[in-house]
Order: C-alpha cells, then structure tokens, then sequence
C-alpha cells in the first residue's frame, strides 16, 4: 500500500489557487503535492517538481521579485532541513540563539 500525505487532501488550496504565482514541490514525493494542486487547479505550468530541496530552495528565490516574499508550505522534517540549509547559509541563527 503507498503511502500518502493526508495532510495536504486537508488544506484548502482551492481558495488561494488563483493567488499563486509559481509553486516549487519538493521533497520525497514531490509529485504528490503536484498532484494536489492540479486537484486544486492551479496551472500545471505554474508548479515545478524538484526533488533536491536546497535546489528547490534557490529556485523558489529565484523566481521572487527583489522585496518580494517566498512561502514555504512545509511538514515537520522538512521545514527542520530547511532551517538547516537557511543556518548554513547564514540567514537564519540556531533556534537557542534567537
């Protein structure tokens, strides 16, 4: 039996479909989360698969106008990684730290 993320059959993307400009789907089963937006109808060319998720990270940044805002929709271990690269990175200071 495959596992799913029920989580993301529980989010209301259908109400910010519109709203989204470019959407990034990383992770382990990013063509899952593609999936789920193509149910929410967001635009197929509007969603990218990048599996690699400091690849997906810059090309996420890169897509972001100068002043503009990046989100980032994320479970627990994935967003734990993303601080990660954001702390190598210099952005962001361990947790303890703030």
């Amino acid at each position: 039996m495959a596992k799913t993320f029920s989580w993301i059959w529980d989010v209301e993307l259908e109400s910010m479909a519109s709203d989204i400009l470019d959407v990034v789907c990383s992770g382990n089963r990013p063509d899952e989360l593609a999936m789920r937006l193509k149910y929410a109808e967001v635009p197929t060319n509007k969603i990218s698969l990048i599996p690699d998720l400091e690849d997906a990270l810059d090309a996420a940044l890169k897509r972001v106008e100068p002043g503009g805002t990046l989100y980032i929709m994320s479970s627990y271990s994935p967003t734990r990684e993303l601080r990660r690269i954001m702390q190598k990175r210099g952005w962001v200071r361990h947790f303890w730290q703030e």
